[in-house]
């Protein structure tokens, strides 16, 4: 039997592989599930479980471990098997009326899902994203830009966090639970989570280009021919010549997040029309270019140039790409 961990189980032949559950996903956890079990990772018929291991059934709830394993599967999309070395006979009834999953060291197996559905699709850990979530991209970049703000991010909460860029705190707890999978960050954990990024500057910059996680901000371009809002930050080459030596481009570039772009209403459309040589484009971003700004030492009134780098790495434009060395040497790093 290959990589059976040091867990007390019935049946030696029943799991082929028990192994704890790896820190990163493990950050996952609410800070009160990871105190109160000890978790593993259990592989059997090429199937996956959790393991919680229950260090004592005296104030035993079963509404809680209910509550408590639907909440562990939701996170980290494993069934979860309750592990107990002794189990008083009233709370294992009470256990299998609920069908909640356990298992009662060197005694007794009870995964009524495994048993009745052995040819079900296979259960595996959550495919680890390849790319970043609009919100984990801009809490990396905000740490990556505000060099003050990098320590102030590492103090915020999840939910202060939320207010400081006013979303909902789901948001923010998605973004650190995606950023976790990809091995990012460390997520700081107690009565309330907080973030830290395992690298910081350059290293951390680099690592986003070398995996190609960072997203393009850019969701469409609408070309208009009048412009849609004075008060809109620059973006694209209209951006880019404002942080480097470039001449400004003829086609005028602004940006806006979706959420706040009404085609409907003309007075914001800006007449819109045809073709790329239109005299003004708006960009409609996936995150609020403003979450970005407003950060010691850059311009106002224009994107951060991150976010600015991202949307135009792929120009083939020849004094577009020497003006994107200068942004990432000069103005960047």
């Amino acid at each position: 039997m290959n990589n059976i961990y040091k867990l007390s189980l019935p049946s030696p032949g029943f799991f082929t592989s028990v192994t704890p559950l790896d820190r990163t996903r493990q950050a996952l956890l609410p800070v009160y599930l990871k105190e109160a079990y000890t978790w593993y990772v259990a592989e059997a018929d090429d199937r996956r479980w959790l393991l919680a291991s229950c260090p004592t059934t005296q104030s035993l709830s079963v509404n809680q471990l209910e509550t408590q394993m639907k909440r562990a599967t939701q996170i980290l999309g494993l069934p979860a098997i309750v592990v107990f070395d002794q189990l008083a006979a009233y709370n294992r009834k009470r256990l299998m009326e609920k069908g909640i999953p356990f298992i009662v060291s060197d005694k007794q197996v009870y995964i009524p899902t495994y048993l009745i559905e052995l040819k079900e699709t296979r259960s595996k850990l959550p495919d680890t994203p390849t790319q970043l979530t609009p919100m984990g991209q801009v809490l990396l970049f905000r740490s990556l830009l505000d060099r003050e703000g990098l320590q102030s991010l590492r103090k915020k909460s999840f939910k202060e966090l939320a207010s400081f860029f006013q979303v909902r705190p789901m948001q923010i707890t998605r973004a650190a639970e995606s950023l976790g999978r990809m091995g990012l960050i460390a997520e700081h954990a107690g009565k309330e989570k907080f973030i830290r990024f395992i690298k910081e500057g350059s290293a951390l910059w680099e690592e986003g280009l070398e995996r190609d996680m960072l997203i393009d901000p850019v969701m469409r371009r609408v070309y208009l021919e009048n412009p849609a809002g004075e008060d809109l930050d620059m973006s694209g080459g209209t951006a880019l010549s404002a942080y480097t030596d470039m001449n400004p481009p003829r086609q005028i570039s602004r940006a806006i997040y979706r959420k706040a772009f009404h085609p409907d209403r003309q007075e914001e459309q800006g007449y819109q029309v045809e073709g790329t040589d239109a005299p003004y484009c708006l960009e409609l971003w996936k995150y609020d270019p403003r979450w970005l700004m407003n950060v010691p030492g850059l311009p106002t009134g224009v994107v951060d140039p991150l976010s600015l780098y991202v949307s135009l790495r792929h120009e083939k434009d020849e004094r577009m790409e020497m003006a994107m060395q200068q942004l990432i040497h000069q103005v960047i790093w």
